[in-house]
């Protein structure tokens, strides 16, 4: 296992790195996405971010939180239910208008159910969408 200090040496270094690196965060209003995504925008220059998730209310609290980070942290919410592979590819199409390349993704998109199949509008069970045709 790494040791807490070898972690802290390497995330101070990473202020060092080109400003303007881009990440997206699929999943990345809630849980394990948006904690690296806080911590892309508090480690980088000027990082781009891109929140893809469902929530409006949540990525405004995200938002809010990775301009009090740092100020100059370019974050940016792409509302989308990627369940769906339209709007997956809607998505990518998106981002690639904007963006020459992605140094980060980061993929946790969250769906918890007890019942059984859950057909997307697709036609597709929504988890087994989420988990294996999205990414």
């Amino acid at each position: 296992m790494v040791n807490l200090q070898s972690v802290q040496t390497h995330s101070a270094g990473l202020k060092s790195l080109e400003p303007g690196l881009v990440g997206v965060f699929v999943g990345g209003t809630s849980g394990i996405a948006l904690s690296t995504a806080l911590a892309f925008a508090r480690h980088l220059q000027s990082p781009k971010i891109y929140i893809v998730g469902r929530s409006q209310s949540a990525a405004d609290e995200a938002i809010a939180s990775m301009k009090s980070i740092n100020p100059s942290a370019q974050p940016e919410f792409l509302q989308s239910d990627i369940s769906l592979l339209k709007n997956v590819d809607k998505v990518c199409a998106d981002i690639a208008a904007k963006e020459m390349k992605v140094n980060l993704l980061f993929m946790t998109p969250g769906y918890l159910t007890l019942k059984g199949r859950d057909e997307t509008a697709e036609g597709l069970d929504r988890k087994f969408s989420l988990h294996y045709y999205a990414p």
